[in-house]
């Protein structure tokens, strides 16, 4: 996943509809590290709002950017 990649959130507990977004940033959570796998992004969700701190394992890619 990068920058400009659109993804659905499939965050098991979330609503049915499904949420699409574009990744805006990789952001540095102190929870993650420096040694870890997992990537923190803010998100522009399809609806106009701002997700902030999502983790990698909560995305799916639909279409990477180039």
């Amino acid at each position: 996943m990068k920058i400009g990649d659109m993804i659905k959130d499939i965050y098991p507990n979330r609503k049915a509809e499904e949420r699409l977004g574009v990744i805006l940033r990789e952001v540095f959570d102190p929870l993650c590290g420096v040694t870890s796998s997992n990537k923190v992004f803010d998100i522009s969700w399809q609806d106009g709002t701002i997700g902030h701190n999502v983790w990698n394992y909560d995305l799916e890619v639909i279409n990477e950017s180039r």
